[in-house]
């Protein structure tokens, strides 16, 4: 398996492994897939090949995870520190504290780790060969990625100069910031995530909350697409062969797959709840998405762009990390090259194609393409979507030789009908036992909707061809009437909210808290009180942004104050607008009478002031005086140090350095 910092050697050397891979065949990718479980503080490893889970890594995994370059690490970002894992014993060897939430961890080529300490505005570098932080980097980072060859480190950040998000580009060999740039068509949060093509020409950054995507040409550091997705983009991957990038869209709850060609989306894929990471196989079929509400991880079928499963057991799912590879243009080894092989994925030389679908025969789960699969087909290579089936042996009408199973075949005059003895009195060359009207209800066979069954009404719900009288499902949904919670009315999925036995589909009241559904503003979620706190018509039960600020109420600072900005003074996680010490001097905004102190300063804890601003070097405070001459302003710097000594706020020898620094300015004079 190739490691991805192999792609800086070139597209020649992409070229020459191609022709490579296609000689001596495709090498075996890595199959464990590492799922983060914020609400457990686990990781689950799970065999892509099965999709089951082979073990757990206890004690980790609140965030995203990334795997070494080589693959004998797993780096879970947790609230404060960086844990590594070693993927052969699934154990952790080390726990690097860093700063507080940390929100992602990348890896260059020479030895380091960065991670971005988002609650404390920081970038930790990390050297791999002790586990320590040997640098800090001031950056009010979102996020952090590393480029395909390792040789930079893009992060995120919000400028605090510009309105837009920028991007800070880290060099490894300095482990300084080389230069940055503002991502100037975007005006949203700084960047939740970054990918890069396997080329590293292009990055790809997801723009929280515009609903775009940005794409970055790396060497000119100009934006050269912006492609319109799904509401709030948290994450983005790109398929091991360039072609796509996928988005996962947090409240959409759905994929936008983006062609890399064409820079538009071509397909979205819907998913569970609350999709927070992606991550591809290494040959590119399939793509695993966390789901952190719903508990799931779906498995999407990157060929046909649907869910083939969905994993359970999770607990609150965010990373997830798969081993990257060299994709394989012949990965069934059938001799068909994947690019024309309408079954990549499984041998079939002959590329049998029953219903000419493009898909084979070997791997298509309905080969004659009638809607019913494969493996409940009662004909499997000739289209009956109603499965008929007379004489119930388990072969279809259409490729039974003996539909009737009466033991005659060609020539029975009841051919749907078992009638041995092929009696036929009138000699119309119909068996007695295939009367035209069977059921008497004076609608003749050929246009009788349950020709065994008296129905002169002819009435079929659901439009079928089925009559009501023989349908097993009136309602058409799927589900039998005799299990369906609404039996006249169509509801697949059984949905009850309430759980009284009415499907929500035919229930006027579907969470049963006294509000009909026409006027509950949150008809899925019981509240009685219908409270809203934004007046937005979404009851606060059931709204994802309660103060109506377009910030999701995980991500909002102050969910029920608006707060678009998302100031932040203090750095505490809660926003300006709701906390009570903006500060964070330890005096409440009402009795702090010295607004915005800088973090870390001594202040009078009556008044919330510093020594500086009770002693401002412009004059006295709260006037608009000057200072009458030097000696004042030194007796006010004196007083007010000596305060703070009494106070045990500082030492006397601060105390002594501030009068002196006080004695040595200009201020005063």
């Amino acid at each position: 398996m190739m490691s991805p910092n192999k792609n800086r050697l070139g597209r020649s050397l992409a070229a020459a492994l191609l022709a490579t891979v296609l000689g001596a065949g495709a090498a075996h990718a890595q199959t464990n897939a590492y799922v983060a479980n914020s609400g457990a503080s686990r990781v689950d490893v799970i065999d892509t090949a099965t999709n089951t889970r082979t073990a757990t890594i206890s004690g980790t995994g609140s965030r995203h995870l990334t795997l070494s370059r080589d693959g004998a690490f797993l780096f879970s970002a947790t609230g404060n520190a960086v844990q590594v894992i070693d993927t052969a014993t699934n154990t952790i060897v080390a726990n690097v504290a860093t700063g507080n939430i940390v929100t992602a961890v990348a890896e260059s080529n020479n030895g380091y780790l960065y991670s971005c300490n988002n609650g404390v505005g920081t970038v930790s570098v990390i050297d791999r060969s002790t586990y320590t932080v040997v640098s800090t980097l001031s950056l009010f980072c979102q996020s952090l990625a590393s480029t395909p060859d390792g040789s930079a480190i893009w992060v995120s950040y919000n400028d605090a100069s510009t309105v837009f998000p920028s991007i800070a580009v880290i060099d490894p060999a300095t482990n300084t910031v080389a230069t940055s740039f503002a991502l100037a068509s975007v005006r949203a949060n700084a960047a939740a995530w970054i990918a890069f093509s396997p080329d590293g020409a292009l990055a790809y950054a997801t723009n929280f909350p515009a609903n775009t995507v940005s794409v970055i040409d790396t060497a000119t550091q100009a934006t050269v697409a912006t492609v319109p997705v799904g509401s709030l983009p948290t994450f983005i991957a790109v398929s091991p062969d360039g072609a796509f990038a996928y988005a996962a869209n947090l409240t959409a709850n759905n994929i936008s797959v983006i062609s890399t060609a064409t820079n538009t989306v071509v397909a979205t894929v819907p998913v569970g709840s609350f999709p927070r990471a992606l991550a591809f196989t290494s040959d590119g079929t399939s793509a695993y998405v966390t789901n952190f509400n719903s508990n799931t991880v779906s498995v999407i079928d990157t060929a046909t762009l649907t869910v083939v499963a969905t994993l359970s057991g999770f607990s609150r799912p965010w990373g997830i990390a798969l081993p990257a590879s060299v994709q394989d243009v012949d990965q069934d080894d059938d001799g068909v090259l994947d690019v024309s092989d309408n079954c990549p994925a499984t041998p079939n030389a002959d590329q049998a194609d029953n219903d000419a679908d493009n898909t084979g025969d070997v791997c298509d789960p309905d080969d004659d393409n009638d809607g019913v699969l494969d493996d409940t087909d009662n004909c499997v290579f000739s289209a009956n979507a109603d499965q008929s089936d007379i004489d119930h042996d388990g072969l279809g009408d259409v490729c039974d030789a003996d539909p009737d199973g009466d033991g005659v075949l060609a020539g029975d005059n009841c051919p749907f009908v078992p009638n041995a003895d092929q009696a036929d009195t009138d000699f119309d060359g119909s068996g007695d036992a295939c009367d035209v009207d069977d059921d008497n209800d004076g609608v003749l066979d050929g246009g009788d909707n349950c020709p065994l069954n008296a129905n002169a009404d002819q009435a079929d719900q659901d439009g079928d061809n089925i009559g009501d009288a023989c349908d097993a499902d009136v309602d058409g949904d799927g589900v039998l009437n005799g299990d369906d919670n609404c039996a006249l009315v169509a509801n697949p999925g059984q949905d009850d909210a309430d759980g009284d036995g009415d499907g929500d589909a035919c229930d006027l009241d579907d969470d049963n808290d006294g509000v009909l559904d026409g006027a509950d503003n949150c008809p899925l979620i019981s509240n009685p009180g219908q409270q809203d706190t934004d007046h937005d018509g979404i009851g606060d039960a059931c709204d994802g942004d309660l103060d109506g600020d377009g910030v999701a109420n995980a991500l909002d600072n102050c969910p029920a104050i608006p707060n678009v900005d998302q100031l932040d003074f203090d750095g505490d996680g809660i926003g300006n607008a709701c906390d009570t010490d903006i500060d964070g001097d330890g005096v409440p905004n009402g009795a702090d009478i010295c607004a915005f102190t800088p973090a870390g300063t001594p202040v009078d804890p009556t008044t919330g002031c510093s020594i500086a601003q009770l002693c401002p070097c412009a004059g006295p405070r709260g006037t608009t005086q000057a200072w009458k001459n030097h000696g004042q302003y030194v007796s006010c710097v004196a007083k007010s140090a000596q305060s703070f000594v009494q106070q045990g706020l500082i030492t006397s020898a601060q105390k002594d350095a501030i009068v002196s620094a006080a004695g040595q300015s200009s201020c005063g004079k």
